[in-house]
């Protein structure tokens, strides 16, 4: 059965979601335009009428809204899109040291840690916030601006932290049905042209941890180089991450081709 597309509008760079619309229409395939209204997650207008199998992308709203309608595969998500999930990458984890806790938890962590500063995300792949290195100073005024305004009432989600690490250029890798599909330099871009050929350091990065470790039939992964070594940073849900400057025509005719193959 054809796919449908769904692109939620004012998220994503203007000329990625353009380029996503054109290649969308070029290839005559089924799409529609949505907003999501902030923090209600609810469509702004009226939900489109899918029929047959459908791909979102924006998001965590409209990632909820695929849910909530059934559509199949919908998104590409679960609960192994999760740091403490990823340590069984081994080694090839950057953040092999992280520790899991509720958002909560973290102020009574930080009286046992010998260091000032620290790395915080959330632990999953809601990005609640954006992952951050911050001293201890730093994070017990940043808790206190977010329980004062309600964030964290009834959501002490769960939050990884470590060391922070010293790394070099990082790239985002586009990995569908096994196969690396596109990436791009997206680290250090002030002072690297951003490419979307993989150099076969990352490939092979990313080859072993397919290996190891795939949390979804088709994902994102970012490769870090850290000293002489390229790591796993992390995993990220393909329905709502950046593309940057990765071929989104590609994405979009390998997800289509593996979404038709797939049961219904």
């Amino acid at each position: 059965m054809t796919v449908t597309w769904i692109l939620e509008s004012n998220v994503f760079a203007e000329a990625c979601f353009d380029e996503m619309l054109a290649h969308l229409r070029h290839r005559r395939l089924p799409h529609h335009v949505v907003r999501i209204i902030p923090f209600i997650h609810e469509i702004d207008g009226v939900v489109p009428e899918v029929s047959g199998p459908a791909v979102v992308y924006g998001s965590i709203g409209v990632q909820k809204l695929a849910q909530r309608q059934g559509w199949k595969p919908g998104v590409f998500t679960n609960a192994e899109f999760a740091t403490s999930v990823y340590k069984q990458l081994g080694d090839l984890f950057l953040n092999l040291d992280a520790v899991s806790m509720p958002m909560s938890a973290v102020a009574q962590w930080l009286r046992s840690y010998e260091g000032e500063h620290f790395f915080i995300k959330p632990d999953g792949d809601n990005k609640e916030f954006a992952g951050t290195v911050m001293s201890k100073d730093e994070f017990a005024g940043w808790f206190l601006n977010i329980a004062a305004v309600g964030y964290l009432d009834g959501n002490d989600f769960d939050v990884a932290v470590s060391r922070p690490k010293k790394l070099g250029c990082e790239w985002r890798v586009v990995v569908v049905d096994g196969r690396i599909v596109t990436s791009s330099l997206y680290k250090q871009w002030r002072i690297a042209k951003a490419e979307r050929h993989v150099i076969p350091e990352v490939e092979a990065a990313v080859l072993e941890a397919h290996k190891r470790f795939a949390p979804a039939p088709a994902y994102v992964i970012d490769i870090a180089q850290a000293d002489d070594a390229y790591k796993v940073v992390e995993y990220n849900t393909l329905n709502s991450a950046g593309f940057y400057d990765c071929d989104v025509r590609g994405i979009i005719d390998a997800v289509t081709d593996l979404v038709e193959r797939m049961p219904c």
